[in-house]
């Protein structure tokens, strides 16, 4: 339905955000995925992927690009009583990680 076009579209927007070796134009995005697409998942991800003065879409850090693309989508790092883990992650983790595939189609 309407929830999986929007999580659909937010992973093929946040794929090209991460494959970018410099962040994109606003306007760029929008051409690639759609008008349509754009206006509706830039304001919910915008918190990860602000868009800049100059209409650039950046990460607010290197290590949500970092935990999108992972490190071949194996090892999840969870903070379990004040120290680190490392753990496979969860089903509902694994939904935020986009896949190899996805990085390369977007490059």
């Amino acid at each position: 339905g309407t929830n999986t076009k929007i999580y659909n579209e937010g992973k093929e927007f946040m794929a090209l955000v991460c494959s970018a070796q410099e962040p994109l134009l606003g306007t760029v995005i929008e051409k690639i995925i759609g008008k349509e697409a754009f206006e509706r998942v830039k304001g919910k991800l915008s918190l990860l992927f602000p868009s800049g003065s100059d209409g650039r879409i950046n990460s607010t850090h290197k290590s949500v690009v970092d935990y999108l693309v992972g490190e071949n989508e194996t090892i999840a790092k969870k903070v379990v009583e004040g120290r680190d883990e490392p753990v496979e992650p969860s089903v509902d983790e694994r939904v935020c990680l986009l896949s190899s595939e996805m990085i390369q189609a977007a490059h």
